[in-house]
């Protein structure tokens, strides 16, 4: 009997909980999406999966509740690959193959190469970072941090985007920020998109301004499409037309370029995160909770 309820329970525990339904689409969203938008879930059991990226033929990803990098490859179990992260929940991979890290307890950027890390950021016109938690990199080398303010944090503190150049020197590009939560560039690599939970919007700015010389633009106001939706918005991606893959409430939102709303791709649990993957490109893995999800993408998409 014992054994039987067991069961009955780690069958429900696998079970995968239903999306929120009505969620908006498109013909031009439908277009997109391969195999019927099918978002098929491939791992579980994580307290908190976020910063997703795609390298070797494998998804890396963190769980920053458990202070743990991870690594998936289809038919296998995911692994743990690093511990002790420092609640590192952005990543992303430089030109060379080098992991790097959004440190947000430790209030740095890090840089991992041959199994050694080192510090990529910890100040910004002399003062420390507040809460580094994501991270983008642009085709000539330039790395755009998200910093936002914690519990921690000096009064006052606001919500901004540092500019790595590739020589390595660090500027601010963005500043009076709410809660940003994610970033990315567009494929020219002329304009940076920088969601704020804080204002639920996605911003555009060129990047060429410094901060404070440009007024942001609003690309799209990101609420629920109706009540009971949670989520909130968060990670991002591009694909190589230019439509953003926004985690936001509900599921991935899909945006044109000029912030024209194709769709929402709903998922099971809130998303925090996605990133193209598979060795088409063509598939999107999206870290949601507990779960690592994914749905095929038509050849539209990167």
């Amino acid at each position: 009997m014992l054994r039987s309820a067991l069961l009955v329970l780690a069958l429900l525990a696998a079970q995968v909980p239903p999306p929120p339904e009505g969620a908006p689409t498109t013909p031009a969203l439908r277009r997109l999406l391969d195999d019927g938008g099918k978002v098929e879930r491939v791992a579980t059991n994580f307290q908190f999966a976020d910063g997703p990226v795609w390298i070797d033929g494998a998804l890396v990803f963190t769980d920053a509740a458990r202070s743990q990098i991870l690594r998936w490859r289809v038919g296998e179990e995911p692994a743990v690959v690093l511990e002790d992260t420092g609640g590192a929940a952005g990543l992303a991979i430089d030109a060379a193959s080098r992991l790097l890290m959004a440190e947000r307890q430790r209030r740095r950027v890090s840089r991992r190469e041959d199994g050694e890390a080192s510090v990529l950021l910890a100040r910004v016109g002399g003062q420390p970072l507040t809460g580094p938690t994501d991270l983008a990199l642009s085709r000539d080398g330039t790395i755009y941090v998200v910093d936002a303010p914690g519990r921690t944090s000096r009064a006052g503190a606001t919500g901004r985007v540092i500019r790595i150049s590739p020589t390595g020197e660090a500027t601010v590009a963005v500043e009076g920020l709410v809660r940003p939560t994610g970033v990315a560039v567009s494929p020219d690599g002329r304009e940076l998109y920088v969601a704020d939970a804080g204002r639920r919007e996605l911003r555009v700015y060129p990047t060429g301004g410094a901060a404070g010389t440009v007024a942001p633009r609003r690309l799209a106001s990101i609420l629920p499409w109706k009540r009971g939706v949670q989520g909130q918005a968060d990670g991002l991606a591009v694909d190589v037309a230019g439509r953003l893959y926004l985690a936001g409430p509900g599921g991935i939102w899909v945006l044109d370029r000029n912030g024209g709303r194709l769709g929402v791709i709903a998922t099971p649990e809130t998303p925090s995160a996605c990133a193209f993957g598979d060795a088409d490109g063509r598939t999107l893995y999206i870290t949601a909770e507990t779960s690592i999800y994914k749905v095929r993408m038509s050849a539209a998409a990167r």
